[in-house]
């Protein structure tokens, strides 16, 4: 009974969200609304993982949300789906995450969803960032470059997320999704975590990164490395770097590396597009035989308008940028973002542009090229 009933109420959230196309986040002012999916690929175990993360300060009642993966020849498999309690404590009609509320009718059709219903209060709003929905589990056999692409899925009548609100409205909100996820081509070396954002570049207590490498064809070995000529992307000084016998995926013995993010991430010019970056580690024998080992890293980029890089474009951005186009204050730390209208420069223009999104719905701002 209650799955006919939340089916129903699906079906009333996409049929009012096509007479509303593109109506986005009613009340704009602050952080944006969003739901996000985000992958991360673990290439050892064979697993993907992809987290259905949302931003609301409302209320929501009812959702139905609906993604698809595709892919050419590599074999991805949902093998389970859980929603967090925060999900199912807020949705007495139950939440459903596969299509039909079946995961083999999921695996044929390759189509998942996220579907809840509240006769209360529902999924509470939140003023202080993203929150995980539910979590999907999948098993993979892929070749090297091999790929899958997770993207929204477009109903018959042109919607494809749509929240209800208490009071009976209805509203699309900004969806981002990470694309494509490849499998590394052909490389002798990995990161960990594979998938970094740009905006780790500027935490105050960042993390570090690990680097391993290995695979060697030549007659020297990792044990016959100079560890102190190795340089990841050119320049990057590893803080450690020891010799391990085995690893898994790996033939032999291997050099694990730690490295922070924000050195790795700064080696590459500023980040604006999501996908797959190449990284090199480079170093010497101790007979001075020179190697290049590479490898690949998902990196998410900067997002314009981000002037203060929180990951948001809000309020927060619009008076960091009126401090610094009227009052000398600080330049943003990726001096693009800030460029708006692609002119080269910042200045009043940009700040006009940034207002009408923040408080007037306006254009989403778009990446110079």
């Amino acid at each position: 009974m209650k799955l006919h009933l939340i089916i129903t109420l699906s079906i009333i959230l996409l049929a009012c969200g096509s007479i509303y196309p593109g109506v986005g986040d009613p009340d704009p002012n602050g952080i944006e609304d969003t739901i996000a999916l985000v992958t991360t690929v673990d290439w050892q175990n064979n697993s993907v993982i992809t987290e259905l993360y949302c931003f609301t300060d409302y209320n929501i009642v009812g959702a139905s949300s609906g993604f698809t993966w595709q892919h050419s020849t590599a074999s991805l498999t949902m093998d389970s789906a859980v929603a967090t309690p925060l999900a199912l404590d807020s949705s007495e009609l139950g939440v459903y995450l596969y299509e039909n509320d079946d995961i083999t009718i999921t695996n044929t059709t390759e189509r998942f969803i996220f579907a809840m219903a509240s006769l209360g209060d529902g999924l509470p709003g939140e003023t202080n960032g993203r929150r995980l929905w539910a979590t999907y589990y999948f098993s993979m056999n892929w070749d090297a470059g091999d790929c899958v692409i997770f993207d929204t899925l477009t109903y018959s009548n042109g919607s494809y997320v749509v929240f209800s609100l208490t009071g009976g409205s209805y509203y699309t909100p900004n969806v981002v999704i990470q694309e494509e996820v490849c499998s590394p081509l052909e490389v002798d070396a990995i990161i960990i975590p594979d998938h970094l954002s740009a905006l780790e570049a500027f935490e105050l207590n960042p993390d570090e990164a690990e680097v391993i490498f290995g695979d060697f064809r030549e007659s020297n070995g990792a044990y016959n490395i100079d560890l102190l000529s190795i340089r990841i992307n050119g320049d990057v000084i590893p803080t450690s770097a020891v010799v391990m016998p085995s690893y898994p995926g790996f033939d032999g013995d291997v050099v694990h590396l730690t490295v922070p993010k924000p050195e790795f991430l700064n080696s590459y010019s500023p980040i604006w597009d999501s996908g797959i970056y190449t990284f090199e580690v480079t170093g010497q024998f101790e007979d001075a035989t020179e190697f290049t080992k590479t490898g690949q890293v998902n990196l998410t980029g900067h997002n314009t308008g981000d002037v203060n890089n929180d990951g948001f474009v809000n309020v927060g951005d619009l008076t960091f940028m009126v401090n610094y186009v009227f009052y000398g204050g600080v330049a943003p730390a990726i001096i693009e973002s800030g460029d708006i209208d692609c002119d080269g420069g910042i200045n009043v223009t940009d700040l006009s542009i940034l207002v009408n999104y923040v408080f007037k719905n306006g254009p989403t701002p778009i990446k110079c090229n």
